[in-house]
């Protein structure tokens, strides 16, 4: 019987407004010369009034009347009609609308018919005694409203003015669809809208994020470079192109050989049994490429990280440490690779300056031997080959002790006191002692003794430099008593016996030179020769 908006159309009537109903409704009247027009809307409970011509008192009473009179209209002329509405009246229909026939619903006299005998606008002399009503229905024949004129004179309508009413209600149910379709329009456009200003902030989301990555990658000491499946370059971070010289614009698109970079090391693929690089993923990819200037590998084989050398614009060798990481796509492909590289070049160098300082203290002849000053009686950590050597010790004898193993019961004690004083003191200090070997055998050692500090000034180590100065000690002991005994010989001899310089000037005079020049030897010292010759015979000299 009505719209198939249902009580939806309570939600959308109100939006008529803006079609010219009045109009319409006068044009109405002036067709069918009555003097009440009037427009209304209808759902399964409710009915609208949108436009009228002639009302006057009681406006309900009449809306009631043309509600009654369509009631009589849909009258079920079979009993499977009556049960479709009752079905419609209960809510168990399938169809919930009536559809009624898009004849006219003419009533020349209301007097004449008793079912309108108690209608309250029908009695009385200015009751309604003609009714025309033009049903509003849509293309499928689906009920929107009506559009009533009523007189209070019975009337006779000719079949060219029922026709211009049927004509103009169509014009009505024109005017209504366009306005519906304005609306869906208008709602649909504000859905678009939506939609659109949805995007506009995700995008606007997503426009903020990559800023943020591109600022947090630009911020990273560390080099970052993305390529896409086949090895091109599509982002390369500050840090890239302050070590390259060249800029992000220059490298996009572009691969490491064209650039003539290297992101591989240098003998890569040159040994038969060369490990291929690492790409690590979250998740096993579906397919692996291979590429023009990485190949992709999966996460279980291969290095986790290589180096590569790469020269910046001032002709500086750079190393770089590289590690990899695939992004995938939803269909399991690789989408991106992620290089990620650290500049190792001051770590490369102290590492090549410590392995050369070790290869100097391993070849030094000289014993070194360190001590941790941290730990409990300065235990020695490391010893060098010349220790070793020196001391019949080996490194794994050693480790963990303290250097007194070396120390006998003849040891001085006075240059031991040095030691402690010195290590007290946190200074260096050089002394000799006598230790003794792992089979027990003396050397004479002397021992250099120095602080190590951390960077914030502590001390933590000391090392000692050992050196065997036996034979060298032996040779000063021999010539010790060789002078003792030529000493000895001088003294007790007749003859003068003296000691030159090149001037002739006396270092020694034996004790003779009382008894022959009348000296004693000390006055000698320092006096040139030439002093005590005569000068008659200084030019025989």
């Amino acid at each position: 019987m009505f719209s198939p908006e249902g009580n939806n159309l309570s939600q959308v009537i109100h939006k008529f407004a803006e079609i010219p109903f009045d109009d319409l409704t006068h044009l109405a009247s002036n067709l069918a010369q009555t003097p009440i027009a009037l427009i209304t809307f209808m759902d399964n409970s409710h009915q609208w009034l949108k436009s009228q011509v002639g009302l006057t008192g009681k406006i309900h009473l009449y809306l009631n009347f043309c509600e009654f009179i369509i009631e009589l209209h849909s009258q079920p002329e079979s009993p499977t009609e009556q049960e479709d509405i009752d079905n419609l009246l209960m809510g168990n229909s399938s169809n919930p609308t009536l559809i009624l026939s898009p004849e006219p619903m003419i009533i020349s006299d209301t007097w004449n018919d008793p079912r309108f005998a108690s209608q309250p606008v029908v009695k009385g002399d200015h009751g309604i005694r003609f009714y025309l009503g033009m049903p509003l229905m849509t293309t499928d024949n689906l009920m929107l409203g009506m559009l009533s004129m009523m007189d209070y004179q019975p009337r006779e309508l000719q079949p060219e003015t029922i026709k211009a009413l049927q004509s103009l209600s169509n014009q009505i149910i024109s005017q209504i669809n366009l306005h519906r379709q304005l609306i869906h329009s208008k709602t649909k456009l504000s859905q678009l809208e939506n939609i659109i200003n949805e995007r506009k902030q995700v995008w606007e989301i997503v426009r903020q994020e990559r800023d943020f990555v591109c600022a947090v990658l630009d911020t990273l000491s560390a080099l970052v470079i993305v390529l896409d499946p086949d090895g091109r370059i599509i982002r390369f971070n500050r840090t890239c192109e302050q070590l390259t010289g060249y800029s992000a614009k220059d490298v996009e698109g572009k691969t490491f050989d064209e650039l003539g970079l290297n992101l591989l090391p240098s003998d890569y693929g040159s040994k038969p049994n060369s490990r291929p690089i690492m790409i690590e993923f979250d998740e096993p990819p579906k397919s692996i490429k291979t590429q023009h200037s990485i190949p992709l590998t999966p996460r279980h084989s291969g290095l986790n990280t290589w180096e590569t050398e790469w020269v910046n614009p001032n002709g500086q060798s750079r190393w770089i440490a590289w590690s990899n990481r695939a992004l995938l796509q939803a269909n399991g492909l690789i989408k991106y690779v992620i290089a990620t590289g650290i500049d190792i070049t001051e770590r490369r160098n102290s590492e090549d300056r410590m392995e050369l300082l070790e290869r100097a203290i391993t070849a030094s002849p000289s014993g070194i031997v360190i001590s941790d000053f941290t730990a409990a009686d300065c235990p020695i950590i490391y010893c060098n080959p010349a220790f070793e050597k020196l001391t019949g010790y080996s490194q794994e004898e050693v480790l963990g002790r303290n250097c007194r193993i070396l120390q006998g019961e003849d040891t001085d004690s006075e240059e031991l006191a040095r030691i402690r004083n010195a290590i007290a003191q946190n200074t260096d200090c050089t002394v000799t002692l006598k230790n003794y070997r792992k089979d027990g055998s003396y050397f004479w050692n002397k021992l250099s003794i120095s602080p190590v500090r951390d960077r914030e000034g502590r001390l933590t180590h000391f090392i000692g430099i050992q050196t065997d100065i036996t034979k060298r000690k032996q040779s000063e002991d021999a010539l010790r008593e060789s002078e003792a005994r030529y000493r000895l010989l001088a003294d007790h001899a007749t003859d003068l016996i003296s000691h030159h310089s090149d001037d002739g000037t006396y270092l020694y005079a034996s004790p003779a030179s009382r008894q022959l020049l009348g000296y004693e030897p000390e006055e000698l010292i320092g006096k040139s020769v030439y002093e005590l010759i005569h000068p008659e015979d200084l030019e025989f000299t």
